[in-house]
């Protein structure tokens, strides 16, 4: 006998509450949460690239470095 009528002492009746699918959106926050992680660390890749680039020792064009920037930049720009 219940305490209190209507509540059902049976374990099988509660199963259909949690088993609840999380909402959509909460899908959408962690592609998000991914692709800023993913940003951060082409970030910090670029910014050791720019480093790399104006700290070293002679001032000759260095093509290999400035490519490697622009292409860090634009993937960057592409997420």
């Amino acid at each position: 006998m219940a305490l209190v009528s209507g509540i059902s002492l049976d374990p099988e009746a509660a199963i259909g509450v949690t088993k609840r699918l999380p909402p959509k959106w909460v899908e959408g926050v962690d592609e998000i949460q991914y692709e800023i992680t993913r940003i951060h660390q082409k970030m910090k890749e670029l910014a050791s690239l720019h480093d790399k680039h104006m700290n070293r020792p002679t001032l000759d064009d260095s093509s290999e470095e400035e490519h490697a920037i622009e292409i860090t930049t634009q993937e960057i720009t592409q997420v």
